[in-house]
């Protein structure tokens, strides 16, 4: 059984939910090492003026090409009418703190 992330994880104010690590790690696992690739999910600005980016994500349509990502860019607006509006890009190993 996986490890799983229990609790949200707060950089520099900007707060990403604990489900959605989980799925980039996951997703990391299918790429591999080194290469960079991206999820778009919907961020929120808390009352206290932080970042919140939350647990409901797609990974738009991308090519992958080392450290390059090339978007369709039909699925990226219709992403964006849906409210997504934040992309994420992860590159190699998703460190857990301990």
């Amino acid at each position: 059984m996986k490890k799983r992330w229990v609790k949200d994880l707060n950089i520099n104010g900007i707060i990403i939910d604990a489900k959605l690590i989980d799925v980039c790690k996951e997703l990391k696992d299918e790429i591999s090492d080194g290469h960079t690739f991206a999820v778009m999910t919907k961020v929120e600005i808390t009352r206290d003026c932080k970042i919140a980016v939350k647990s409901d994500y797609h990974v738009p349509k991308q090519e992958i090409d080392g450290d390059s990502i090339y978007f369709d860019s039909s699925h990226m607006e219709q992403l964006k009418s849906m409210g997504f509006n934040y992309l994420l890009y992860i590159r190699g190993d998703i460190k857990k703190s301990k």
